[in-house]
């Protein structure tokens, strides 16, 4: 899909040339596992996944991130109980007496002749949606309190359930390779593919997260060429040691 993610192989040729050229291996064994460990790295870093912070870490992190912002901007009754009681103690006594009554109409009254917002039901997540996506908000505040806050509750915890949405995106590919999948990726069934093309002038392994989002979320091309970097780093020590370890067996000083 054309939001999705590609990851492929031919980004770190050179490196993985010079492997091919000091293995006995066959060049599509060598390529494959290579892609593999590659690849694994790739979804270690897709969020939630974070810098140093990943697996159930950063599942955690993840939903407790979910449930603040959530939380930020619709108010529950008790919450709006405390703004109340800030202000005046007789009307947030009003209030939660009204509100326990089921009388949300003259509860909201009282909401918004004190603090000037709304109390009303629970929207579904929508405004929710605006002010995260078009990140307008300047400070976190209530935008509006919630008469159900079980609604609330459950929306959040749906939300929840998509934590590993994107990093899933790589489980097709990664078990197409044999690759055990870091925690997490797999959690849900994303879109996602694995495409090897072997002729006798190249061999190309390309995985694919197809999730249709993917390209959109912050950040994550620094964390793949990461992830490219540092698998290129791998190589080159693996090189290094080949050629000091020939160096040595001939009697040859290395150079360059």
């Amino acid at each position: 899909m054309s939001d999705g993610l590609t990851i492929n192989s031919a980004g770190f040729d050179a490196a993985l040339l010079r492997l091919l050229a000091s293995s006995k291996r066959s060049a599509v064994a060598v390529m494959k596992q290579q892609a593999k460990l590659l690849f694994v790295e790739v979804a270690k870093v897709t969020p939630p996944n974070h810098d140093s912070t990943t697996g159930k870490a950063a599942e955690r992190n993840a939903k407790q991130k979910i449930s603040s912002d959530q939380r930020s901007i619709y108010g529950t009754p008790s919450l709006a109980f405390d703004h109340l009681k800030a202000k005046s103690e007789p009307a947030a006594n009003a209030f939660w007496r009204l509100y326990q009554e089921g009388d949300t109409q003259s509860a909201s009254a009282i909401v918004r002749s004190n603090l000037g917002k709304s109390f009303t039901a629970f929207d579904g997540g929508k405004v929710g949606r605006n002010f995260l996506a078009k990140r307008r908000r300047s400070k976190r505040e209530v935008i509006y309190y919630v008469t159900e806050p079980q609604a609330l509750d459950t929306h959040i915890k749906d939300l929840q359930q998509h934590i590993w949405w994107l990093a899933s995106g790589w489980a097709p590919a990664l078990r197409a390779l044999g690759a055990k999948a870091p925690y997490g990726v797999g959690k849900v069934p994303a879109p996602g593919l694995l495409k090897v093309e072997a002729t006798d002038q190249r061999i190309v392994i390309t995985m694919s997260n197809d999730v249709r989002f993917a390209r959109q979320v912050k950040d994550i091309q620094r964390r793949i060429d990461f992830a490219l970097k540092k698998r290129t780093g791998t190589l080159q020590r693996t090189w290094d040691n080949y050629l000091a370890t020939m160096a040595r067996e001939s009697g040859l000083k290395k150079t360059g």
